[in-house]
C-alpha cells in the first residue's frame, strides 16, 4: 500500500468515527449542551453588563465556545450531525436565557 492509500484510508476511518451516532455521543451531547448553555449565557450576560446592549456577531463567539466545549466532551466535530444540533440549540438557548431575564 501507498502512504497515499494509507492517509485516505486514514482519513476515511477518522470521517467514520465523526460521522457515527452512538449512545456516548448522545449523552456527552445532553451534558455538553448544558456546560454549553451557561457558557453562552454567561457570555452574555457578561457583554450586556458591559456594553449595556447586546450585539448580535457575539453570537460568532457563543457558537465557537458551544463547539469546543461540545469537541472536548464528546471527542467528536461539527461533521456529527448532533454535535452540530447541540451547538447550534446551545447558541440559541444560552443568549435567549440571558436575554429573557434582563428584559423582564
Amino acid at each position: 500500500m501507498s502512504p497515499f492509500d494509507d492517509r485516505k484510508l486514514s482519513q476515511y476511518a477518522v470521517q467514520q468515527f465523526n460521522s457515527k451516532v452512538d449512545s456516548k455521543t448522545v449523552s456527552g451531547s445532553v451534558i455538553g449542551l448544558l456546560i454549553s448553555t451557561i457558557i453562552g449565557a454567561f457570555l452574555t450576560g457578561l457583554q450586556i453588563s458591559l456594553f449595556g446592549r447586546f450585539f448580535y456577531v457575539s453570537l460568532i463567539l457563543v457558537y465557537v465556545a458551544s463547539w469546543i466545549t461540545l469537541r472536548m466532551i464528546t471527542k467528536k466535530d461539527a461533521g456529527n450531525p448532533i454535535i452540530l444540533l447541540t451547538a447550534v440549540l446551545a447558541t440559541i438557548i444560552g443568549p435567549g436565557v440571558t436575554l429573557w431575564l434582563f428584559i423582564r
